[in-house]
């Protein structure tokens, strides 16, 4: 029997320290650890050249600078090269590369390399292109290297069914290459033992206000408050407060004790993020996993997440009236909200562990590692 491969994970967010210090990576790399042996490499660019980059990037805006670095052709060129840095310094000592998302190529030589990803540009560029304000010939040029990257991988793991197809469709990538492994909850499922839902809470939890559909449930929560007047509608992410906020809204603001956030959710009986684009947003697995009933938009792979009437109500984002109805309805009716939390629970526990995750992804490892 060959032994495990060894992996080498090249990724711009700092996952190396996932045993101290949390990321929404951890469990995933926790669970590699007990079946591989891994190594990790930093491609990010170094303080001066990050420095200089948002120097040419100026702009009123923080959001629109970080986004013209990230999806710049030099950026992409440095990521690489500080790639092949790493992977050079442990020539050797792994089968296989793990690449989280497409920033950047695994190096400058050929190596057997696999990637794992929520989305792709093109996926950005057409669904919401405000994620991505780069002019046009810059755009298509990072799709370009995006594409070439993807072509070269031995497998992509992606995390829906939505971004495998945009791999095929897009970029033209083998169907046999391309996998959905799909994710898993950061938080531990919760005991529903003791769960009550005798309170009509919704929680909303997100950092991107606007794009997650922030703004509309402030927009629409005194008509749900004129319905239902005991709701409360529980905003955790953003730190500052949008202005003068709704009866029945609470603006817990960001929270990083994991326990405390888990308690929150464990209080709710609706969780709420009408978003307008999101590749795969934990925050939904979470709420699932503590027995919550989700209003969410279709975005990306939500609906393969979420199935409307049986884990939540699935309303289109923007669509102010369908979220109003939707949130009346269940916080009027908080033993529907039970039952559709129960099967979230169910469904999420069942197959979306990042033991499952990571089930699923090893024949393709192994394979990798042997180039087969």
């Amino acid at each position: 029997m060959a032994p495990p491969p060894r992996l080498m994970t090249l990724s711009v967010q700092p996952v190396a320290e996932f045993r101290t210090r949390y990321s929404r990576w951890s469990g995933l790399f926790n669970t590699l650890d007990e079946r591989y042996d891994l190594a990790f490499g930093d491609p990010e660019l170094r303080p001066a050249e990050l420095w200089r980059a948002r120097l040419r990037h100026a702009h009123p805006r923080r959001s629109t600078i970080e986004a013209r670095v990230g999806f710049s052709e030099d950026t992409f060129a440095r990521r690489s090269r500080h790639a092949e840095e790493a992977l050079q310094a442990r020539d050797g000592t792994f089968d296989v590369v793990l690449q989280l998302q497409t920033l950047f190529a695994p190096g400058l030589r050929p190596r057997p390399f696999v990637i794992y990803t929520d989305t792709t540009f093109a996926r950005v560029r057409e669904e919401w292109p405000g994620w991505a304000p780069i002019p046009e010939q810059e755009a298509l040029r990072f799709s370009e290297l995006e594409q070439a990257v993807s072509q070269r991988a031995h497998t992509i793991f992606t995390m829906s069914e939505h971004a495998r197809r945009s791999f095929i469709e897009d970029y033209g990538c083998d169907p046999d290459q391309v996998v959905d492994v799909g994710t898993a909850m950061a938080l531990p499922p919760a005991d529903l033992s003791q769960r009550r839902w005798d309170r009509p809470v919704a929680l909303f939890v997100g950092m991107d206000f606007a794009r997650k559909g922030g703004e509309d449930l402030l927009a629409v929560w005194p008509r749900v408050r004129a319905k239902v007047p005991e709701a409360v509608l529980q905003i955790v992410g953003p730190r500052e407060r949008r202005g003068r906020l709704p009866e029945g809204v609470e603006w817990l603001g960001r929270i990083s004790d994991r326990e405390r956030l888990a308690g929150i959710y464990r209080q709710a009986a609706v969780f709420a993020l009408p978003t307008y684009f999101d590749p795969m947003p934990w925050v939904i697995g979470e709420a699932m996993a503590s027995g919550l009933a989700c209003v969410v938009s279709p975005s990306c792979g939500i609906p393969e997440l979420v199935e409307d009437d049986v884990t939540g109500r699935l309303v289109r984002a923007g669509d102010r009236e369908a979220l109003t109805a939707a949130l009346v309805t269940l916080l009027r009716d908080l033993p529907r909200c039970e039952t559709l939390g129960r099967h979230a629970h169910e469904l999420i526990v069942s197959a979306s562990r990042w033991e499952d995750v990571v089930d699923r992804m090893a024949p393709r490892l192994e394979r990798a590692a042997v180039g087969a």
